[in-house]
């Protein structure tokens, strides 16, 4: 699956860009007080992810975040993904990325959808030596709570490393705990 981006698709888009916003807009169900002081989450999370680098294809991501609400909608959030492929010519890399994002979500309710943004680093941990590289990201995703302190998190991120070299594009899905 490539993500395409031209005129014949950009009316989709534009939809669909329509229609995640309005997720946003609509008005919180519950009052934050009623949400308790439950303001930081530790997550795991794993998904498939396509990449276009030294080569093409698809595979595992999987690592952790912690998310921290900072004030009001905001939130920070420290991610290291982990994720190995196998380049055009020669040996399979593993590659570590810690990426700080700043995530939007204007909503405390028990399906919270978020938006965030970040930056981070590359850097190959196994297989030839790579350099690291500087990496910039989007993500959009969705919060449900489960039970008082779990929720279940899914995601697409959107990643570029060494910008505009190479890009990912990650699906995930994860667990997280919230105290």
């Amino acid at each position: 699956m490539r993500l395409v981006l031209d005129r014949r698709s950009s009316r989709g888009g534009i939809c669909l860009g329509l229609a995640l916003a309005s997720l946003f807009l609509v008005g919180d169900p519950q009052p934050a007080s009623a949400q308790g002081p439950k303001e930081t989450s530790v997550s795991l999370f794993v998904g498939a992810s396509e990449y276009d680098l030294s080569g093409v294809g698809w595979t595992t991501v999987f690592g952790p975040r912690v998310d921290h609400r900072i004030l009001g909608p905001f939130s920070v959030q420290l991610s290291l993904p982990i994720y190995g492929y196998e380049p055009q010519f020669g040996d399979r890399l593993t590659y570590v990325l810690p990426e700080l994002s700043l995530l939007i979500s204007p909503r405390r309710a028990q399906m919270a959808p978020y938006f965030g943004f970040g930056a981070g680093w590359s850097f190959v941990i196994s297989g030839p030596n790579v350099p690291d590289a500087w990496t910039l990201h989007a993500a959009l995703g969705i919060r449900a709570q489960v039970v008082s302190s779990w929720d279940l998190r899914s995601e697409f991120r959107v990643r570029t490393i060494d910008p505009w070299a190479g890009v990912t594009a990650d699906i995930s899905g994860g667990l997280g705990y919230r105290f």
